[in-house]
């Protein structure tokens, strides 16, 4: 079964969300054609938005990738499903990693002596209290190279995922065409 085919069995319908009462108050924008249809431009528009959408460390990741869907003609399923990238299973390795790279870039030292910050997990039972300072500390100075790191590995990851989506949908076309010409030159017999 082609991956078109499988998406299709999964992804609700257009005309059943359109209709919807409070996804109708979006306008006639919300009708594109793009946002619904399975085709190479779409869904790698919907991939890029979601995935980029997926590194913004605030909770309007979906909102942010619909809104973007609608000027750059992205699938609007898809681009919700791709901000999936980042869940909360996925979000403190994630995150840190895009912590460490905006670290790395901007150079700001996250402590007074130059070293990161570091949390000890296990004060949480002896001095919360403590705990709760560390890690105000900790977030206060690593906001600029969390955004930084986000933006970068974001722009990256999304770029990233567009051509491999435009890659891997040539390729399912060419290895199609392939497959045709070689049922077309050796039919099988009735």
């Amino acid at each position: 079964m082609a991956l078109k085919n499988i998406l299709k069995k999964y992804i609700p319908a257009p005309h059943t969300i359109t209709e919807n009462r409070w996804i109708a108050k979006l306008g006639p924008r919300i009708k594109d054609p793009n946002l619904w249809h399975l085709n190479r431009r779409s869904v790698s528009a919907g991939v890029f938005a979601g995935i980029l959408c997926a590194f913004i460390p605030l909770p309007v990741q979906i909102f942010v990738a619909i809104f973007l869907c609608f000027f750059i003609h992205g699938n609007l399923p898809i681009s919700v499903a791709a901000t999936w990238v980042s869940n909360p299973f996925t979000y403190l390795p994630l995150y840190y990693f895009c912590f460490e790279v905006g670290a790395m870039i901007t150079g700001v030292p996250v402590d007074t002596s130059g070293s990161p910050i570091k949390v000890n997990f296990g004060i949480i039972l002896s001095d919360f209290d403590v705990f709760i300072t560390q890690l105000a500390q900790l977030g206060w100075k690593s906001i600029r190279p969390l955004f930084i790191g986000c933006t970068i590995v974001g722009l990256l990851s999304a770029g990233l995922s567009f051509v491999a989506v435009r890659l891997l949908w040539r390729l399912h076309i060419i290895s199609a065409w392939k497959r045709r010409r070689q049922r077309r030159r050796h039919p099988t017999p009735p």
